[in-house]
């Protein structure tokens, strides 16, 4: 992915495959972005890491934006990309059929 190199020249990049995205396999149950936050907030403190900045995109950006709502002291930057808050919208579904069931 050519923004984890171009980040990768000033930051220190942590980038986590979230349940059935990248390598990951399919989550084992039901699982919420506050499952997937928090999560990341394990990883955090796995990695001795106070504050950073998140950059979440489409289902990353929702557990970024929870992760945001629910842990302001962990988040010193949020940089959100082609996401929404939520899985439904005026218009019903906005994702696949099947995402909704895995949110």
């Amino acid at each position: 992915m050519i923004q984890i190199a171009e980040f990768s020249k000033t930051y220190q990049v942590v980038a986590p495959d979230l349940p059935a995205h990248g390598d990951s396999p399919e989550a084992i149950g039901p699982y919420t972005t506050a499952c997937l936050a928090n999560a990341i907030i394990d990883l955090l403190d796995f990695l001795k890491v106070e504050r950073t900045h998140v950059c979440g995109h489409s289902l990353g950006g929702m557990v970024a934006q929870q992760l945001a709502a629910s842990r302001p002291e962990r988040v010193a930057r949020l940089v959100l990309a082609e996401t929404a808050f939520s899985t439904q919208s005026s218009r019903g579904n906005v994702y696949k059929p099947g995402w909704r069931s895995r949110l």
